[in-house]
């Protein structure tokens, strides 16, 4: 079950950032990242009160657990800044790669109190597969946008960094009332940023679209949030970090296909070097475990 949860986040991650594309062509980026805040703050406090639920905050928890909100909008203007200067394909292996180290490091010292999985050497086969297909995802590009390339793995870094502080608030205050901390925590950084760098927008708002769909971004960042503080207790960081991407990286190319009536070959080729990747050393470890017990 948890093997399939961590691809459909994935999936939901994808939908999840066409849509904030629109948001963002449609308000620029800084008032698209707080309306998606927004929404996804308020769509969290109704469904707590739909299941009469309370947001009791502790004193004694540590203030480093409600850092996943603010490690989301450093995901979000990293992605942003790097959109453009590099690839998106590039933008997305790179951003594997810093999720796959900081998901090996949490697994193998057991970081942020995480449950400790030691590194078996048998996981290199599938690990250097993977490695192979974000390699493939590259092109010329990431050599003259350097900023780009550190930024998109900084962005990398700040994806696992937060779900792991989220899973860690979840586990003290509820999954849901974290979710809404995630985004309450956010908020007033993107406001912050917005005044600070992006005033110019303020005189010339534009109205409410007439295409609803496309604020249901933080409907869809709220369902992320969940599962992740489910998953993360659950399934060592480095399996679900590469789940969730195939996941994520072929609902893109059926969007991409069923939408634009794109098609990227080296993308598809790659993603399946690494689903193998994935395949083979769930294999191993199923394989080994069932050998152990008897």
């Amino acid at each position: 079950m948890y093997t399939f949860l961590s691809l459909f986040v994935g999936m939901i991650i994808a939908i999840m950032v066409a849509i904030n594309g629109e948001l963002t062509a449609y308000y620029g980026m800084f008032m698209a990242a707080i309306i998606i805040h927004i929404v996804g703050s308020l769509f969290a406090y109704l469904t707590m009160k739909l299941t009469k639920q309370n947001l009791q905050l502790n004193q004694r928890i540590p203030l480093w657990f409600y850092l996943g909100g603010a490690l989301g909008v450093v995901t979000t203007f990293c992605n942003n800044f790097a959109f453009g200067k590099i690839s998106l394909t590039s933008i997305i292996a790179i951003g594997l790669l810093g999720q796959t180290l900081t998901s090996l490091l949490i697994d193998s010292f057991g970081l942020f109190g995480m449950k400790k999985y030691p590194f078996q050497k048998y996981t290199l086969i599938g690990l250097s597969l993977a490695l192979l297909g974000m390699i493939m995802m590259l092109d010329s590009s990431t050599t003259s946008g350097l900023l780009a390339v550190l930024l998109s793995f900084i962005a990398g870094l700040s994806i696992v960094a937060s779900r792991t502080c989220n899973a860690r608030l979840a586990d003290r205050i509820g999954i849901l009332p974290s979710s809404l901390v995630n985004h309450l925590v956010g908020l007033p950084l993107c406001i912050v940023l917005f005044l600070a760098l992006d005033t110019s927008k303020l005189s010339s708002l534009v109205p409410f679209t007439h295409r609803p769909w496309i604020y249901l971004g933080g409907v869809l960042g709220v369902a992320t949030v969940l599962l992740f503080n489910l998953l993360v207790p659950k399934v060592a960081a480095l399996p679900l970090t590469i789940l969730s991407f195939i996941g994520q990286i072929f609902t893109s190319m059926v969007l991409d296909l069923v939408l634009l009536h794109t098609y990227d070959a080296t993308t598809f080729v790659a993603s399946l070097v690494i689903a193998l990747g994935i395949a083979i050393n769930m294999f191993l470890t199923l394989f080994l475990s069932t050998k152990q017990k008897n």
